[in-house]
């Protein structure tokens, strides 16, 4: 079992580990005269990082915002609309957004990551033909669907 005295080694090891890290990439040494500061800036920055790209820029930043869908119920579940599209057929959901919000929604997945749905043959032909280099291509799913189009 870890005690206290183990547990106060091991993080004043990582705090030096963390010092050398920082020194011998460059860091100023401003930030290295405090470690408890800079182990607080190293470990709140990634934690602030999560909040806002989970809950902050899908919801209040992100242009995608503006586009009609299903809103999401709890999004400190970070599931999404996934718990809705998991009761049923995911297929029959989705047919349900269209006729509800329209022919282009955008949905939530896990971490509230926004996935846009196109339902319209005009909408996937501005995107695969007409204006391809305008859309992220980086989705697999999008090349399949390119190499079809």
């Amino acid at each position: 079992m870890l005690d206290i005295a183990d547990l106060a080694h091991s993080v004043q090891t990582f705090q030096t580990y963390l010092v050398h890290v920082l020194s011998a990439s460059g860091v100023s040494s401003l930030v290295l005269r405090n470690r408890r500061l800079s182990v607080g800036v190293l470990i709140s920055l990634p934690i602030a990082y999560f909040v806002y790209s989970t809950l902050v820029f899908p919801f209040y930043v992100s242009p995608l915002r503006k586009l009609r869908g299903p809103k999401v119920r709890n999004p400190f579940l970070l599931l999404g609309n996934l718990p809705e599209v998991l009761k049923v057929d995911p297929a029959e959901m989705q047919r349900k957004w269209v006729k509800e919000y329209g022919e282009v929604i955008v949905m939530r997945s896990l971490m509230n990551r926004p996935q846009v749905i196109v339902a319209s043959s005009s909408g996937v032909r501005h995107m695969l033909q007409t204006h391809p280099e305008r859309y992220d291509k980086s989705n697999p799913a999008f090349r399949i669907l390119n190499r079809w189009a």
